[in-house]
């Protein structure tokens, strides 16, 4: 960990890279000449407005909407190492604490180093290395927390500094880090980020924002977990002006076997708590052959060709605590890492989508995500032979199957088109008196006719009532 001196002397490096004039040294120069002190300003503005184009215009076309600046910061999160933390068997964490002026964020990442502290300071580039799982594609990300704040102060180790931006000022404020001594000490591993909202112009416009940043809060779900590789507890906490806690909210990740995991949801308001858990069947496959990103720059190596020609997808599929499918009227979300919206599957999808500017939903013209399409329905008859393993779901993963009326476009319908076919032409259904899987027409449905009273088949050869698909599931839904 790098000391007190080491992490000012590198702050200033970085503020020195982007220039910035001392408050104290222009005050001495308007006393010893007004006239040189107006013309530095002035002339210094041009110079920032210029040098700051860039910024603005790529924080305002990635981040226009305003609406996802939350997910950002869980993206900054996802983006950090925990090996202190799984040192001490602590689940890695990311915790919010929303007061009416400022926001405070806790995550026990193993702390700023000077890369780290370069790349926050970049502009539309990045440090990190292409891999699966990888959340971004531009430095850019952390510049849309000015969306909600004026000032944000970073304090992690003996790292300590903040960004200042207002509205109106020039860009720079958002990559031009600014040294502040640290006022405390916390314990190692923890990083600090505190948001001070934006308090100046329209008073409308202020209390606007602030309802925005409540509803974003408000509605962060425990999905968003089971995306995320490294984050396994999130926290929201809302406090009153005189800093009292009002409610809470809290999700934790569980693993309950090799293909499952458990949500777990803590909701604190008005004095009561209440804990509600959800399980999933996780499903994943390495999609392989796809079409480069339209959005990111072209790979320069054949390392980093392999890997943004390829991406994970997964699949997440909720279950009752008995393993029964869980189909409810609660629509399940589309991914690319972090939601994008909700979809009509009775299941998530997830992948390394293109998406639109403000990551509100994927390109469906894109060849890489027409690629994945396909990956998708290959990825759900895998999940059907994980499914075949378990007593329960053997029998009712049809549950999940796409519904025939869903309304789908013309990409998510040719998803359908595929699953259908996959199931159709490969044994996905366990018989009476053999283990291995049989195809849906090698596979009869007795009447209640030619069974005893008891429910046992009184004969066992076929018979013209051949399983198809929809039947299957119309036999289940009724059961």
């Amino acid at each position: 960990m790098a000391t007190l001196e080491e992490a000012e002397r590198t702050v200033k490096e970085v503020t020195g890279y982007y220039g910035y004039l001392d408050h104290d040294m222009m005050d001495d120069i308007g006393r010893f000449n007004s006239d040189y002190r107006r013309r530095i300003d002035e002339n210094w503005l041009k110079m920032e407005n210029a040098a700051s184009h860039s910024i603005k215009v790529l924080a305002r076309n990635k981040y226009g909407s305003g609406a996802r600046f939350v997910f950002e910061l869980l993206q900054n999160a996802e983006d950090n190492s925990f090996r202190k933390a799984d040192g001490k068997n602590d689940p890695p964490f990311i915790s919010f604490q929303i007061h009416p002026k400022h926001i405070v964020v806790e995550c026990n990442e193993d702390g700023f180093t000077s890369l780290d502290l370069k790349a926050i300071c970049s502009v539309g580039e990045s440090t990190k290395t292409a891999k699966h799982g990888y959340v971004g594609a531009k430095g850019i990300g952390f510049k849309s927390v000015f969306i909600a704040a004026s000032r944000v102060h970073i304090q992690s180790g003996n790292f300590s500094f903040e960004f200042r931006h207002s509205r109106n000022d020039p860009g720079l404020g958002m990559v031009r880090p600014i040294w502040v001594r640290p006022a405390e000490t916390f314990p190692s591993p923890l990083t600090r980020t505190t948001l001070y909202l934006h308090d100046q112009g329209d008073e409308d416009e202020i209390e606007h924002l602030k309802t925005i940043i409540a509803m974003q809060f408000d509605d962060l779900q425990e999905t968003c977990l089971l995306f995320l590789r490294k984050l396994s507890k999130i926290s929201v906490a809302f406090y009153d002006e005189e800093g009292n806690l009002q409610r809470s909210k809290q999700f934790t990740k569980k693993k309950v076997d090799d293909y499952r995991v458990s949500l777990e949801t803590t909701v604190v308001s008005g004095g009561e708590s209440a804990t509600t858990s959800q399980m999933y069947h996780i499903t994943k496959q390495l999609a392989t052959g796809l079409a480069q990103s339209e959005s990111r720059d072209a790979a320069t190596t054949e390392e980093a060709r392999k890997s943004l020609t390829s991406a994970e997808v997964v699949l997440a599929f909720p279950l009752q605590s008995n393993y029964q499918p869980q189909i409810s009227t609660r629509r399940q979300e589309l991914f690319a890492f972090l939601p994008l919206r909700t979809s009509d599957y009775k299941f998530h999808i997830q992948s390394d989508f293109d998406t639109n500017a403000n990551r509100q939903d994927i390109v469906n013209t894109a060849r890489r995500n027409l690629n994945i399409r396909d990956w998708i329905a290959k990825t759900f008859l895998q999940a059907i032979l994980e499914f075949s393993q378990h007593p329960v779901l053997c029998y009712n993963w049809p549950l999940f199957l796409p519904s025939q009326d869903s309304g789908h476009d013309s990409f998510w319908s040719g998803l359908d088109a595929k699953i259908l076919s996959l199931v159709q032409n490969n044994p996905i259904l366990r018989s009476r008196n053999r283990s291995d899987l049989r195809l849906i027409r090698e596979v009869v449905v007795a009447s209640n006719g030619m069974k005893h009273d008891g429910g046992k088949v009184l004969l066992l050869n076929r018979t013209q009532c051949r399983w198809s698909m929809m039947s299957c599931v119309r036999l289940l839904r009724a059961a």
